[in-house]
């Protein structure tokens, strides 16, 4: 599961083997529990999140990403992302080393 993230616009592209598209606006949420504490989210679908979650929005943050598998089943992974100074967007690729039980 592969994705691009653009931090300063907070948008977000599912990239595929030849194609990328952008999760729509719609499905996007964010959530400040404070005022340098929150999460960016999106639905990618039924029981089908990737969520990311940050102390100051800047420098590193934890992406979590929920994937609905067969018989009811939800497959859970996470990831730190550490951004470099100056960037604007980001590629994320979980893989199965990024699953948590």
């Amino acid at each position: 599961m592969k994705f691009k993230y653009n931090y300063l616009e907070n948008k977000l592209w599912r990239i595929e083997d030849n194609y990328c598209y952008e999760i729509s606006e719609k499905n996007r949420y964010i959530n400040h529990f404070y005022m340098t504490v929150g999460s960016y989210g999106f639905k990618l679908g039924e029981n089908h999140y990737l969520v990311f979650n940050s102390i100051d929005f800047t420098s590193e943050m934890t992406a979590c990403y929920t994937k609905p598998l067969k018989a009811g089943e939800t497959a859970h992974y996470r990831k730190q992302i550490k951004r470099k100074a100056g960037e604007i967007e980001t590629i994320i690729e979980f893989t199965e080393t990024d699953r948590k039980e």
